[in-house]
């Protein structure tokens, strides 16, 4: 078996090649709800770094993707490089300050983020867009 887990709220979730998995994910509308998941969130970054002033751009697939702090678009991996390492583990600090456990990589989504889930996330960019308007 398989298996990737990520912490979110407290709660590990984890991914294997168990059937019952594939039967999940074969349900109609299993993709649109993980794409919607990440839309939504990859919105507010998007609107609360531009709301601060703050230079990022949202790189990757609504499913897995992350933010950089750079002031140019990101096309290869020395793009990446070039982000802002300093205010990447400022924002990872505040996001885990208000409960969300996100890796020092990516935001990766699932079936199982909630509405609740997507709300705590979305408030917890706003506080750290907020803190990190300064810096």
């Amino acid at each position: 078996m398989s298996e990737q887990s990520q912490m979110n709220r407290g709660r590990i979730l984890i991914v294997d090649d168990d059937p019952n998995t594939l039967e999940i994910l074969r349900r109609p509308g299993a993709y649109d709800r993980i794409q919607a998941t990440g839309r939504a969130i990859i919105e507010a970054l998007e609107q609360n770094f531009a709301r601060v002033g703050i230079q990022a751009r949202v790189i990757g697939h609504p499913s897995l993707f992350d933010v950089v702090f750079i002031d140019r678009p990101v096309r290869n991996y020395r793009d990446f490089l070039a982000g802002d390492a300093g205010l990447m583990k400022r924002f990872n600090t505040l996001l885990r300050q208000r409960g969300i456990l996100k890796p020092d990589s990516k935001f990766y989504i699932s079936l199982a983020h909630d509405d609740a889930d997507i709300a705590q996330t979305v408030d917890a960019i706003r506080f750290a867009a907020d803190a990190m308007k300064g810096d």
